[in-house]
């Protein structure tokens, strides 16, 4: 568990930053649909 939790932050470190902006993008996206619906 514990080796699982540092892969983790390995990711965090390196991918995480380019995953979050992905994730914002598809937050804002949702947003923008829920206003027009």
């Amino acid at each position: 568990m514990i080796e699982f939790l540092e892969a983790i932050r390995d990711f965090t470190e390196t991918g995480g930053q380019v995953l979050l902006v992905i994730g914002l993008l598809i937050f804002v996206m949702w947003l923008l649909i829920l206003e027009r619906a």
